[in-house]
């Protein structure tokens, strides 16, 4: 792959990445706007998150090996 390849496509990520982040951020405060609260992970619970700041708790995720994840994402995309 030639160098100005190489940095078209990082450029292209960095700027994929940039917009995807503030789209993620619009999206949420609209969402809070609208619904009052959001639903998100935080650390390994799935948690509500309310306009005035509060949190709720609503699942514990359950732990997953490394070897796990690995497997499932290989069954994913493997087909």
């Amino acid at each position: 792959m030639s160098k100005k390849h190489q940095e078209t496509e990082y450029l292209t990520k960095a700027v994929m990445k940039r917009a995807v982040s503030k789209g993620i951020k619009q999206a949420s405060e609209r969402a809070m706007e609208t619904a009052g609260s959001l639903v998100e992970v935080e650390g390994d619970w799935v948690v509500r998150r309310y306009k005035d700041g509060h949190t709720e708790k609503l699942q514990q995720l359950p732990k997953v090996s490394a070897k796990e994840m690995e497997q499932k994402i290989n069954r994913l995309t493997c087909g």
